[in-house]
């Protein structure tokens, strides 16, 4: 009840801020609110949606920050679940390795979370 609650909200403050920003709709702020939009879909089981507000969150921070790369392999590897989630095993695996990819293009990788996504990778493969 709580995360369907918390969706009702996200999704409220999405569309209000996009009303004001009509001409931004992919608006940096957006990405954080995209990215609890896509936990609390995935959470209630609402798998296509989370994953389409996963891609819109990670849409947007490769726009506005193309070198955080550390958020933008945390964004794929939570698309990646998000597919893994709805059984779709092609899309989960290449967005997996995307997420190690990106994890090591970071001009200081964190070696935990890379052996960790290379971990769960390899439990796909």
């Amino acid at each position: 009840m709580e995360f369907q609650l918390a969706l009702l909200y996200e999704s409220k403050a999405i569309n209000g801020l996009q009303v004001l920003l009509l001409e931004h709709k992919d608006h940096f702020i957006f990405i954080d609110m995209y990215s609890t939009l896509a936990t609390c879909l995935s959470v209630i089981g609402e798998v296509s949606a989370a994953i389409e507000a996963n891609q819109m969150a990670l849409d947007m921070l490769l726009k506005h920050s193309p070198t955080n790369y550390q958020t933008i392999s945390w964004k794929y590897f939570g698309l990646a679940s998000c597919y893994l989630e709805g059984k779709a095993w092609g899309q989960a695996i290449l967005h997996f390795r995307k997420a190690v990819e990106t994890a090591r293009s970071s001009n200081e990788p964190n070696q935990e979370d890379i052996q960790m996504m290379e971990f769960t990778l390899h439990l796909l493969t």
